[in-house]
């Protein structure tokens, strides 16, 4: 049964962008993140330019014996404190139709974000792919540019080059490509501009006005080729079903557990919460298993784990009709790590509609979560969540959410 006290609650509106997890999976067949002829930069002239790369601004190898690096460490530390200057560092390669790009990145300051790009040469100054790095507290936000704006790929969570070196890995084609932060891949195909091949490394601070950045660039390396990727699939639906709203996390032995929403469509009809597990991190799943099938719909499942090991998943209930209900959010706890669950229970708010089903108008304005709790020092938890007023979704004393 579920326990009657949970530690405290506090629903609010968390404006955060959620790493899309996708239940198949495509993984590199050899290990990330280093391909082609790595250069470490050791034995390149500390106070100059990168070999065979042009730059523009501060951008000279340095020592870099930071964050567990050796002494000898040596590395490309891109600077921006100029207000005129967009500083950046751009490498040649054979022009090829597909590229593999990996590299190293750490951050002595980061107030300002990275661009990566990948063009046809060192003169392409857009590039067939542009993506943009940035941090959000402790993890980093990944974009992507179409030409004409960013688009939000997601955030790789707990990834913060503030605090060690990272891993990044760019795969591209020219028609599609995937960036990878310290494993955590955000496959597209939005492109910054057409291309036929692929022939140069971008590196750059976010423009000429932006200021704050200190990066270190190591171990970059540059294939013509793509490694061998191998596809898992970590669920499948039954014929007139789908699978939405994916979600995963780790477990401290290793475990990945993936809960997922199934049903005939995105809404108007009942689905239920499955969830599949891997002890060979993704390689092998099981047999998906059914973690709740009540009488209407619940929705947009999330995992959390706990400092003490407790798994929870919340999701939210809606009874769809004329006029559809909402029923509130819920929470469902599991201390085997999802082998058994408790039964539901519901999340209470201070939200001005308070608590209980609410009918017409917004159906999925009234305490609908997307995003997993997230539990703070003090035991608290929070838990992201929408409330309806009149003209759309606001919590009180924060500005007017856009969907």
């Amino acid at each position: 049964m579920m326990p009657n006290r949970f530690p405290r609650v506090i629903a609010t509106l968390i404006a955060t962008t959620a790493l899309a997890l996708g239940l198949s999976v495509a993984a590199p067949a050899t290990a990330a993140p280093f391909v082609g002829a790595v250069r470490s930069f050791d034995a390149e002239a500390v106070g100059a330019a990168p070999a065979a790369c042009t730059v523009v601004g501060d951008a000279t190898v340095q020592v870099a014996a930071l964050a567990g690096a050796p002494a000898s460490n040596r590395a490309v530390r891109l600077t921006d404190a100029s207000t005129s200057v967009h500083t950046r560092m751009t490498c040649p390669d054979a022009a090829s139709a597909q590229k593999s790009v990996t590299f190293r990145l750490l951050a002595s300051q980061m107030d300002t974000g990275v661009i990566v790009s990948l063009g046809a040469s060192a003169s392409d100054a857009l590039g067939v792919w542009r993506f943009f790095l940035s941090r959000s507290g402790g993890d980093l936000v990944v974009k992507a540019y179409n030409g004409s704006a960013w688009v939000t790929l997601g955030t790789a969570p707990g990834v913060d080059p503030l605090a060690r070196w990272i891993e990044v890995r760019m795969d591209a084609t020219t028609a599609k490509a995937t960036i990878e932060v310290d494993r955590v891949r955000f496959p597209t195909t939005v492109r910054a501009s057409s291309g036929t091949s692929l022939g140069a490394l971008m590196i750059g601070s976010e423009g000429t006005g932006p200021v704050g950045l200190n990066l270190y660039i190591d171990d970059l390396g540059m294939a013509s080729t793509i490694p061998v990727f191998r596809t898992t699939v970590a669920a499948t639906a039954p014929a007139g079903s789908a699978i939405r709203f994916p979600g995963a996390v780790k477990l401290a032995d290793g475990t990945v557990v993936a809960s997922y929403y199934e049903a005939p469509a995105h809404a108007g009809t009942n689905g239920v919460i499955k969830l599949v597990r891997s002890a060979d991190n993704g390689a092998t799943w099981s047999t998906p298993a059914l973690v709740t099938d009540p009488a209407h719909d619940p929705r947009d499942p999330k995992l959390a784990v706990l400092a003490d090991g407790t798994l929870l998943l919340t999701y939210f209930y809606t009874q769809w009709g004329s006029p559809n209900v909402l029923h509130g959010t819920y929470v469902m706890r599991s201390t085997d790590g999802g082998s058994t669950w408790s039964s539901p229970t519901t999340v209470s708010t201070q939200m001005s509609c308070a608590c209980g089903p609410v009918s017409g108008g917004y159906p999925l304005g009234w305490a609908a979560n997307h995003g997993p709790i997230v539990e703070l020092a003090s035991g608290d938890l929070l838990i992201p969540a929408l409330r309806h007023v009149a003209g759309g979704c606001t919590p009180a004393g924060h500005r007017r959410a856009q969907h």
